[in-house]
C-alpha cells in the first residue's frame, strides 16, 4: 500500500487528479482497527470495509475480468465510476508506467 501511495503522490505532481481508497475484507474489525492504528503508514487514505467478507465475490462480479475472491486486488476506476482495469496480485515499481497510462487516459 505504501507503493500505491507513492504513485498517487507522483501522479498528482504530474497533474493527474487521483483518489486512492482501501477496501478491507477483514472479518475482525477490532483487529483491523488496531492494526491500522499501530501501522498508520499502511493505509493513510480513506478506507472502507465489507460488512460481510463473503460478499467479496458478489461485489467483484460486477467488474468484468475480476476474480471472484483473490486478494490483493487493484481496481482503477475512471471518473464516474467505470472500471478501467482490475488486477490481482502484488504490484512492483516496474508496473508504474502501465498504471500511469491507465489513469491518464
Amino acid at each position: 500500500m505504501p507503493l500505491l501511495e507513492r504513485w498517487v503522490a507522483r501522479l498528482r505532481k504530474e497533474g493527474v487528479p487521483l483518489d486512492l481508497w482501501f477496501l478491507s475484507v477483514d472479518e475482525d474489525v477490532e483487529g483491523l482497527t488496531r492494526f491500522l492504528g499501530e501501522n498508520p503508514s499502511v493505509a493513510t487514505g480513506p478506507s472502507v470495509r465489507l460488512l460481510n467478507p463473503n460478499d467479496l465475490g458478489r461485489w467483484l462480479a460486477g467488474m468484468r475480468g475480476a476474480p471472484d475472491s483473490a486478494i490483493p486486488i487493484q481496481v482503477i476506476a475512471a471518473p464516474g465510476g467505470g472500471v478501467r482495469c482490475v488486477r490481482t496480485g502484488s504490484l512492483r515499481d516496474s508496473d508504474f508506467p502501465i498504471v500511469r497510462a491507465l489513469v491518464a487516459r
